[in-house]
């Protein structure tokens, strides 16, 4: 398939679905108006408060599916972004060409428009026997792409896995400092080891990790919104749980100190701080998404 069929295959189908990496990693799916420029520049529009944009902005990776229902399909994978400058005026330019009813709300800044860079596109006619698959040639798609916008190609030493290695002071009780992690806040036993001397080592599944990095303001304004302004440790661990509420009366019953009760913050989640076993200040925080 040719860059030029995928713009008309868009073009004439006018709708597809796109799906985001929400706050968890899962995908969040809706189903949209879409348009395509001259270059394949895949455009959709999406309320500035929406998850969709929330989403995108924390990872841009998008996955869109155009079609289906006469049989044929145009899957697609790439980055999208919130263009600017000319890139905007040419995204803009196609999708009202496509939807020219939605002029008004672009124009008052109640939706923004959304760009989508292929990297991935593949066709399906499957109204035929045998049905016929085509991939886009990557080269067409590299040239047509805003390469500058595009997510870098991960350095030879990236990173795999963020591990945080606790300390369990000598005399502390190591089983129920385990007990606490494990059981208490949910963390299965990835791995355990034993060795001379009474040495133990526990590894413990926390889902996805993450590195956040705040400079001292940053740090001055979450202490004030999630602990009253308590100095937060240079390293705190913040845990994502399903019921913030929930979790932090287990968590206290289990033998955490509390040091800031559950609230809702302006980022919408429900963060409370503790201070659990091993010196660990933990951040346990629920995410209750974007409207829309």
């Amino acid at each position: 398939m040719h860059l030029d069929e995928l713009v008309s295959f868009v073009r004439a189908r006018g709708a597809g679905v796109v799906s985001t990496i929400g706050p968890s990693g899962a995908p969040q799916a809706a189903y949209l108006s879409i348009a395509a420029t001259d270059r394949g520049e895949l455009v959709f529009d999406a309320k500035p408060d929406s998850r969709k944009v929330a989403n995108l902005r924390r990872d841009g990776r998008v996955a869109v599916v155009v079609g289906g229902s006469d049989g044929t399909t145009l899957q697609a994978e790439g980055v999208a972004d919130l263009p600017s400058g000319e890139a905007l005026e040419r995204c803009t330019r196609a999708y009202l060409e496509a939807f020219p009813e939605f002029g008004g709300s672009i124009e008052s800044g109640a939706v923004v428009v959304v760009r989508v860079a292929l990297d991935w596109a593949r066709h399906g006619d499957f109204r035929g026997d045998p049905p016929t698959v085509r991939e886009v040639e990557p080269g067409e798609l590299r040239a047509a792409a805003p390469t500058a916008q595009l997510a870098p190609t991960p350095p030879a030493a990236r990173v795999r896995q963020l591990r945080l290695v606790a300390s369990v002071p000598e005399g502390e009780d190591f089983e129920a400092t385990l007990a606490f992690y494990r059981d208490v806040l949910g963390m299965p036993v990835q791995e355990a080891y034993e060795a001379e001397g009474d040495a133990r080592v526990v590894i413990l599944d926390a889902g996805r990790a993450t590195l956040e990095l705040s400079n001292a303001a940053q740090v001055r304004f979450i202490d004030r919104v999630e602990a009253e302004g308590r100095p937060s440790a240079p390293i705190r661990v913040a845990l994502e749980v399903d019921d913030a509420d929930a979790s932090t009366a287990a968590a206290v019953e289990g033998g955490a100190a509390l040091v800031a009760e559950v609230r809702e913050t302006p980022w919408r989640s429900r963060n409370s701080r503790l201070e659990g076993p091993a010196g660990l200040q933990l951040t346990l925080f629920q995410e209750l998404g974007t409207e829309g």
